[in-house]
């Protein structure tokens, strides 16, 4: 898995195939697409020429979602990300929409487009949230790791943001949920499961850094300005046990 054009296509590259060949009105044999949701499962080994072929047709299928509708590309990775199997709401969404044109994406009256929406957005809203609550902790080997709990598999979507502001640096995101991992060295991206992840997680000594980040936070927290209600919309309770400022 690498960064730039071509690395998320590569992951749910089989619900990608499955949403095209609904777009064109086909019927696919066997459940849709799988364990698309496992997204970091391991597949089995391809020959050379197999894997080639297979991107290729991956490629082409991205390409024909992308010109046909960017939102119905969107929430296609969105679906592949989700924890609450939109994978048989996506492919029927891509079949009406293959039959009646891009535009039924955006019409709330039908059921089936309402309830895709919903559950990507739920996606949509943790990415956003994680991108802002994860809290880095440099380790003794320089690399700096966030564990997270997230509710759906988004660490594709973070590891690409987060890809951006490293500029270069190394970096993990621990999924201890999934007992998965991301990380990145020298601007390459990683995936690594079990133990092997778990192994990127934060070291549990205290870093200067933490120590001034918590005194920063106490300097200049207003406790009259405090809104718990407001606090618990924005940032879950289920998060706090990773927030360097919350932790005691």
């Amino acid at each position: 898995m690498k960064p730039g054009p071509g690395s998320w296509e590569r992951g749910p590259g089989e619900l990608i195939l499955a949403a095209r060949d609904a777009l064109e009105g086909k019927t696919a044999e066997g459940p849709p697409c799988g364990n698309c949701g496992e997204l970091f499962a391991a597949a089995p080994a391809a020959p050379p020429d197999r894997q080639e072929e297979d991107e290729a047709l991956i490629r082409a299928a991205s390409g024909r979602l992308r010109s046909f509708s960017l939102e119905l590309y969107d929430l296609c990775l969105l679906s592949w990300m989700s924890s609450e199997d939109l994978e048989p709401l996506l492919l029927a969404v891509a079949r009406e929409a293959g039959a009646a044109g891009p535009s039924i994406i955006f019409d709330y009256s039908r059921q089936k487009v309402r309830l895709l929406r919903r559950g990507c957005d739920r996606v949509e809203r943790e990415i956003h949230r994680l991108a802002g609550l994860a809290r880095f902790g440099r380790r003794s080997d320089g690399i700096y790791s966030a564990p997270l709990e997230p509710d759906h598999a988004v660490l594709p979507a973070l590891a690409r943001h987060f890809l951006g502001r490293f500029a270069g640096g190394d970096f993990a995101i621990v999924d201890c949920r999934r007992r998965w991992a991301v990380l990145s060295t020298e601007g390459q991206l990683h995936v690594l499961s079990g133990d092997e992840a778990l192994e990127l997680l934060p070291e549990d000594e205290v870093s200067e850094a933490e120590g001034l980040w918590k005194l920063y936070f106490s300097a200049t927290e207003n406790p009259r300005r405090r809104k718990p209600e407001l606090q618990r919309r924005f940032m879950p309770e289920r998060y706090w046990k990773y927030l360097t400022e919350l932790r005691s």
